[in-house]
């Protein structure tokens, strides 16, 4: 199996800049982050391109069932869980290491 690896590249590139972003919500407090529609709505979205790039069930929630969504439990998953993505990020960089390329 050959990887593609400028998609590997764009969706880590991705990943990385959105995680970026969702850290800075994740450093407001909950009720200042629920409070603000715009903060939520971006907050939202910066987490389907990620789980977009990454994890389908979370992403499938967020896009199909939105009005569902806790807002206190995005602000939680920006507290909690963004390290599960850089802990992806790490997994799928050694993997495409192991095959000889760089990601």
């Amino acid at each position: 199996m050959r990887l593609n690896l400028d998609l590997l590249r764009t969706q880590a590139a991705d990943i990385r800049r959105e995680l970026a972003a969702l850290r800075r919500y994740a450093a407001l407090p909950e009720e200042a982050f629920t409070a603000d529609p715009e903060k939520v709505r971006a907050a939202r979205y910066g987490l389907i391109v990620v789980v977009e790039a990454a994890m389908a069930r979370l992403r499938n929630l967020l896009v199909h069932a939105y009005a569902r969504v806790d807002d206190r439990k995005v602000h939680h998953i920006l507290r909690e869980d963004l390290e599960d993505l850089e802990a992806f990020l790490e997994a799928v960089a050694a993997f495409v290491h192991a095959t000889g390329e760089t990601l």
